[in-house]
């Protein structure tokens, strides 16, 4: 007897995901990183390169202590953002998610 593959819903998963990956897991975040030390457009310009560097990080916007981004938890954590902001040379004072 040979058991048959189970079937994955369509556009539900990731390609690369098990099918018993937590879909909890996979949600699209969005949140400002309040920034301390940014007080020029060279600061901005600094915070917005090395975040831009992050695959699967959408930088919306930064401006002069923030920055808001987007990402999917499955392929970003907020440490990696956290390290980018730090070798741009500030660091992140909070983090507020975004509904």
């Amino acid at each position: 007897m040979t058991l048959a593959e189970p079937t994955r819903p369509p556009g539900v998963y990731r390609e690369h995901l098990p099918l018993s990956y937590p879909p909890s897991l996979m949600s699209t975040i969005k949140a400002d990183y309040h920034i301390e030390g940014m007080t020029c457009r060279h600061c901005i310009d600094a915070v917005e390169g090395e975040l831009k560097q992050i695959d699967g990080l959408a930088v919306e916007e930064v401006a002069i202590g923030r920055a808001r981004v987007r990402y999917e938890a499955n392929d970003v954590t907020p440490s990696d953002i956290e390290t980018a902001i730090d070798e741009a040379g500030y660091s992140v004072q909070s983090v507020e998610q975004i509904a």
